[in-house]
């Protein structure tokens, strides 16, 4: 399932032209990449998991779900109002039933 959710995020986030990396340039966090964000999400939806584990889970599948940084639960918690992360959940959810 890993895999699965790795391979459909990274071909929704190329199909929205998100850019794969961002520069900090202003104050405030640091923009993380949404495709990693939205691959968060994913597992925490399907371990049925806080925001707190989901860290630990991002931490455990970095390799396999091929993530570009980590981040704290409160990132994750952020994660959700995210409108690229929405769009990219948004594509899982298109793709998820067209096939």
């Amino acid at each position: 399932m890993l895999l699965l959710i790795r391979d459909i995020v990274e071909q929704a986030a190329c199909n929205l032209d998100l850019p794969k990396a961002f520069e900090h340039k202003t104050l405030g966090r640091p923009k993380h990449n949404p495709a990693d964000g939205a691959k968060g999400v994913l597992v925490a939806q399907y371990f049925g998991i806080s925001n707190r584990a989901t860290q630990g889970y991002m931490i455990l599948f970095k390799e396999k779900l091929c993530l570009t940084s980590l981040f704290s639960y409160k990132t994750i918690e952020r994660v959700y109002g995210d409108v690229q992360v929405r769009q990219i959940l948004e594509d899982f959810r298109v793709n998820q039933y067209a096939c």
